[in-house]
């Protein structure tokens, strides 16, 4: 298989688990935008939105609209981030971690399931660690992990 091929095998993995997961979701009223940031939220902690910006496939003005609507919901909430009031920390709620997380995280299992079906554990581990050293090759060099901005 020649590089450009895997590359776009990866791409049309990653739609077709997102449709999956939208499809799984759509019941519950949860969307795409949102789905990505709580995920983000619950799995790398709390972080300003500019962080999240960094890590999520998001212009800031889609961004913004879709804290406010979590926020609007009581999932986030929003708070000024030290001596700078214009850089905002996001957090989840304790109400988004009683209503929504459970039905996010089971949607997740689920479509994992179906993808990693199998694939044994050792399996699983060698592809998350590929996984792992392409997305490394690929990060720019001011991209950080912290919370910190």
């Amino acid at each position: 298989m020649m590089l450009h091929q895997l590359g776009h095998q990866l791409t049309h993995i990653v739609n077709l688990k997102r449709r999956l997961m939208d499809s799984r979701l759509q019941a519950c009223g949860i969307t795409r935008s949102q789905r990505q940031i709580l995920l983000m939220l619950y799995w790398h902690g709390d972080c300003t939105q500019k962080n999240l910006l960094l890590h999520l496939d998001m212009d800031p003005g889609q961004l913004a609209r879709t804290l406010d609507g979590l926020e609007k919901d009581g999932y986030v909430k929003r708070s000024p981030w030290g001596a700078n009031r214009r850089c905002l920390f996001v957090e989840l709620t304790e109400r988004c971690r009683e209503e929504r997380m459970p039905q996010l995280l089971e949607a997740v299992e689920s479509v994992d399931s179906q993808l990693f079906q199998g694939f044994d554990k050792e399996e699983q581990m060698h592809v998350q660690k590929l996984l792992d050293r392409l997305q490394a090759n690929l990060q720019s060099n001011g991209e950080r992990d912290s919370h910190e901005d």
